[in-house]
C-alpha cells in the first residue's frame, strides 16, 4: 500500500505544467504509429521497457501553456497530435513565434543536463495529445544510448539552423515576403492540398505578425494585397486557395512584378 501511495505521489509530482486530462492507456514506443519520433531511435528495446513507466500520455485543450522560458523542465513533451508554438519573449515585450511543432517532434527535448532551463515557451494552438516524459527518464536515455544522443544531437543543430536561416533573411526581407513566407509554412504545417477544400488555422492575425516579424495591421493589408494579386483566398481563419508557387516566387524574389 505505501509503495503504491509513493509511486502516486511521485506521478502528481512529475506531472507537467497545466495538464487537465490523462488518457487511460499510453502507447509502447514499439509500437507507436508515430514513425518520425526520435524515441524510435532509441535502438535497444530493453532501454524502451525501461522508460516506459515513465511515460505517461495527456490531453490538452488549445490554449494550454505546456511550459515558460526559463522554467525548470519536468519531462519531454512528443506531440501525437495537433500543433504547438515555440514563442520567446524579446527585450521590449514582444513575441516571437520561432517554430509550429507538428506530431512527430518534441518538446523540451534541449534539457539534456541538470541546470538547463527551457529557452523558449509552448502553447498548443490546437487541442493536442503528447506523450510526455519524465525528464530524469529522458537524460538516462541520452546517456546511455550513443545512437540515440547521436540522433538528438543532429536534430538540435537542424533546429539550430533552421533558426538561424530564418532569422537571418527576416532582417532584409520586406513585409510582403515576411508575410508570404510565414503563409508557405502555415500551409505546410496544416497539410494544405491544391485543389481540396482549403485548410481553416487555429493562427490568428497577431499571431501570424508574430512569425513573421510584423504587426498584426501590416499582416491584414499584406493578406489583402495578396488576394488582390490572384495568391490567395481567405475569409477569417479560413484559407481557400493559397497559390504556393506564386508564394515561392515573391519570397525568393523572381517572377513576380510587385506592384
Amino acid at each position: 500500500f505505501l509503495r503504491k501511495c509513493r509511486g502516486i505521489c511521485d506521478l502528481i509530482k512529475n506531472k507537467p505544467h497545466n495538464c487537465p486530462t490523462m488518457p487511460p492507456a499510453t502507447p509502447h514506443c514499439l509500437t507507436c504509429n508515430i514513425q518520425d519520433c526520435i524515441m524510435k531511435k532509441l535502438g535497444s528495446t530493453t532501454l524502451m521497457a525501461e522508460i516506459q513507466p515513465f511515460k505517461h500520455t495527456y490531453e490538452y485543450r488549445r490554449g494550454t501553456r505546456l511550459f515558460r522560458e526559463n522554467q525548470e523542465p519536468k519531462g519531454v513533451y512528443f506531440i501525437r497530435n495537433g500543433l504547438v508554438k515555440l514563442e520567446k519573449r524579446g527585450t521590449h515585450g514582444r513575441t516571437m513565434i520561432l517554430k509550429i511543432a507538428s506530431p512527430g517532434q518534441p518538446l523540451g527535448h534541449h534539457c539534456i543536463e541538470p541546470g538547463d532551463n527551457h529557452s523558449t515557451a509552448a502553447e498548443t494552438i490546437e487541442d493536442c495529445r503528447c506523450c510526455f516524459i519524465e525528464i530524469d527518464a529522458f537524460r538516462k536515455a541520452v546517456h546511455q544510448s550513443e545512437s540515440f544522443r547521436s540522433e538528438l544531437r543532429r536534430l538540435i543543430l537542424g533546429e539550430t539552423r533552421e533558426l538561424e536561416t530564418k532569422l537571418a533573411l527576416m532582417t532584409y526581407r520586406h513585409v510582403r515576403e515576411k508575410v508570404a513566407d510565414a503563409l508557405l509554412y502555415i500551409a505546410k504545417r496544416y497539410g494544405y492540398v491544391p485543389d481540396g477544400n482549403g485548410i481553416r488555422i487555429n493562427v490568428d492575425r497577431q499571431e501570424m505578425a508574430d512569425m513573421a516579424g510584423t504587426t498584426k495591421e501590416q499582416v491584414s493589408k499584406t493578406l489583402a494585397e495578396l488576394m488582390k494579386m490572384g495568391l490567395l483566398r481567405c475569409r477569417a481563419k479560413h484559407f481557400r486557395f493559397i497559390d504556393q508557387e506564386g508564394l515561392t516566387a515573391l519570397v525568393e524574389g523572381y517572377g513576380l512584378k510587385l506592384t
